[in-house]
């Protein structure tokens, strides 16, 4: 089988503890045209996902792996700059 995404997201609103996850992400190519392609557009993995504002992720970039949490009430969008 073959699948074309740009992206794709699975969500579940069950609650789980104490398991194993397997997963493979691959970026074949980057679809950004006309400009240089950011790090951060690979694969994701957020988890422990409460809301926008309080989250967990795990990225498999180009130069590394980024594991981050995100915890504020009020943030601001770092490329646009504004409060959301």
């Amino acid at each position: 089988m073959h699948i074309i995404l740009t992206h794709n997201e699975v969500k579940s609103t069950d609650k789980f503890c104490g398991f194993e996850m397997d997963f493979d992400i691959n970026t074949v190519k980057q679809l950004r045209k006309n400009s240089p392609h950011y790090v951060w557009e690979v694969g994701w993995i957020d988890f422990r996902y409460a809301d926008k504002f309080h989250h967990q992720f795990l990225l498999f970039k180009p130069n590394g792996i980024e594991l981050g949490k995100k915890d504020c009430d009020n943030c601001t969008d770092p490329v646009a700059g504004e409060q959301i």
